[in-house]
């Protein structure tokens, strides 16, 4: 299989008409495959599209019953109000810096030796299961607080 997508990929012990052949067969394996895939995602997805309802019989809570103010009238609102502009530079900043670093982590191991792909990935992991754990604490603390 891998030799459908990577160049120079090569099949361990074959040679011509045997290699061409475990290649075509693979390419067969993997068609049959997304086509059985697809009839079954359609024979799931057209229930969904034949019986289902726009709104449900009742409103599921008190809030969909409430007039909504149009999409441009809230951009707009949200264009003019310089907390959420802050809000939202301080967000992309601190989002942006964590991103960088998470895709040049490798190379910034690299020279120390630490430049195998699973070592940079779990160094990578530290500072989001950190941040899942430190999330847990600080809601535990708020709601105790």
């Amino acid at each position: 299989m891998p030799g459908i997508w990577f160049y120079g990929y090569e099949l361990k012990g074959l040679q011509g008409e045997d290699y061409t052949n475990k290649i075509n067969e693979g390419k067969i394996m993997q068609f049959e495959l997304c086509v059985v895939q697809a009839i079954m995602i359609t024979a799931m997805m057209l229930p969904n599209i034949l019986f289902f309802k726009d709104k449900p019989p009742t409103s599921p809570s008190f809030t969909s019953d409430v007039e909504k103010e149009d999409f441009g009238v809230a951009l707009k609102l949200l264009r003019d109000s310089k907390d959420y502009i802050f809000q939202c530079i301080s967000f992309s900043m601190f989002y942006g810096s964590f991103t960088i670093i998470a895709v040049i982590l490798n190379f910034i191991l690299k020279p120390f030796g630490l430049g195998d792909p699973i070592i940079s990935s779990v160094i990578s992991v530290i500072p989001i299961v950190s941040g899942m754990v430190g999330c847990i604490i600080s809601s535990i603390y708020l709601k105790k607080y």
